[in-house]
C-alpha cells in the first residue's frame, strides 16, 4: 500500500482523502505540500539508495507494473528485486526457478538444480503476487520488462561464471543438454571471446579423462574409426540437434583439421600405431588436398613411422 511505499521512500505523507476543492487542499499547497506524480515515484524508487527489504521491494515492483502501460515512466529493469537468501540484487542478475528437459534425465529438472553458485534466484514471494491470468501478466512482465533471467545468463558476450561453473558441477550429458535447450537464446548473445571462453570448460570424456570442450569429438561418421579419439559421452551423437557444439570447436566430422589432430595423437603416442590406420589418414588428407595443399605437403614431409 501507499504506506508501505512513502516509508520505504522517506517520505512524509498527510491524511488522504483530501478533495482537491477543499480549503484544506489549498492551505497544504500554499505551505508547499507537494501531490506526488507518478513519475517522481518512480524516479524516487530508482534512486533510493535504501536497503529494499522483502515488503518494500514487493510495493516497488507492484507499482511499476500496474503502471506497465504508462510509456512516460522510466525503464523498470534498474528495480531491485530480493533473492531467496534475503540479498538485494538488480533484476538482471536474477533467475527464474524455471523447469528445463534435458536429455538423458527421466524428469525435468529445476534451474537451481543445474546452474551452481554464484547463480541468485528471485525470492519465492514475487511468485506467488497473483494469480489466474493477472500471474501470466506478471510473470511475463518480470522476463521481458525487468529481465529476470530464464536461461544461462551472457554478460557482455561472456558467459556468466555460473555458467562456467556447470562444467565442474554437471554432468556432461546434463552440461550440454543445457547449451542444447538454451543455444537458440545463446547463440546470439555470446560474442567471439564468449564462444572462445566457453570452449575451454573443461568436461569429462567418454575415456575419463576430463578436456576442453574444443579438443573433443562427437562419435559420428568415419569418426567412429578412430577408437582413442576424446569423445564425449552423449545420447544420440548423429542427431543434427548436436551440431550447434561445432561452435564451440567440438569436431563433428572427418576433415583436414581432425585428421591432423588425430595425427598429432598418434606422434605423440608411445604405442605402435596401426598402419591400417595410418593408411586411412593420408588417404582421407589426400582426398582433401584442394585448399589444403601447403599443411598437406608439410605432413607428407614428416611420416610416421610405423
Amino acid at each position: 500500500d501507499d504506506k508501505v511505499l512513502s516509508n520505504g521512500l522517506d517520505v512524509t505523507t498527510v491524511i488522504p482523502g483530501i478533495t482537491k476543492h477543499s480549503v484544506r487542499y489549498r492551505l497544504y499547497i500554499a505551505f508547499g505540500v507537494k501531490e506526488p506524480s507518478l513519475i517522481w515515484v518512480a524516479e524516487k524508487i530508482l534512486s533510493s539508495k535504501k536497503k529494499k527489504d522483502l515488503a518494500f521491494s514487493l510495493h516497488c515492483a507492484f507499482f511499476f507494473h500496474e503502471n506497465r502501460h504508462d510509456r512516460t515512466l522510466p525503464s523498470p529493469s534498474l528495480l531491485r528485486f530480493v533473492d531467496t537468501q534475503s540479498q538485494s540484487h538488480q533484476g538482471n542478475q536474477l533467475y527464474l526457478n524455471i523447469l528445463v528437459d534435458i536429455d538423458g534425465q527421466d524428469s525435468s529438472l529445476s534451474l537451481r538444480d543445474l546452474l551452481p553458485s554464484p547463480a541468485r534466484f528471485i525470492h519465492n514471494q514475487y511468485l506467488r503476487a497473483y494469480e489466474g491470468s493477472e500471474h501470466e501478466e506478471w510473470m511475463n512482465w518480470l522476463r521481458t520488462r525487468v529481465c529476470v533471467n530464464c536461461a544461462p545468463r551472457i554478460v557482455n558476450g561472456i558467459p556468466s561464471e555460473e555458467v562456467m561453473n556447470m562444467a565442474e558441477h554437471l554432468s556432461s550429458i546434463q552440461f550440454f543438454g543445457v547449451l542444447k535447450h538454451f543455444w537458440h537464446v545463446l547463440r546470439p548473445l555470446l560474442s567471439e571471446k564468449g564462444r572462445e571462453q566457453l570452449s575451454l570448460a573443461h568436461v569429462r570424456c567418454m575415456d575419463g579423462v576430463r578436456r576442453p570442450v574444443k579438443d573433443t569429438y562427437l562419435t559420428r561418421g568415419a569418426l567412429q574409426r578412430f577408437s582413442d579419439l576424446p569423445f564425449l559421452d552423449l545420447p544420440d551423437p548423429g542427431n543434427h540437434q548436436w551440431d550447434f557444439l561445432g561452435d564451440l570447436g567440438v569436431k563433428l566430422h572427418l576433415d583436414v583439421e581432425s585428421l591432423l589432430s588425430i595425427l598429432g595423437t598418434l606422434q605423440a603416442s608411445t604405442r605402435r600405431a596401426d598402419g591400417d590406420l595410418i593408411k586411412v589418414i593420408y588417404s582421407s588428407l589426400n582426398a582433401e588436398f584442394v585448399g589444403h595443399e601447403q599443411t598437406i605437403r608439410w605432413v607428407h614431409s614428416s611420416p610416421i613411422t610405423l
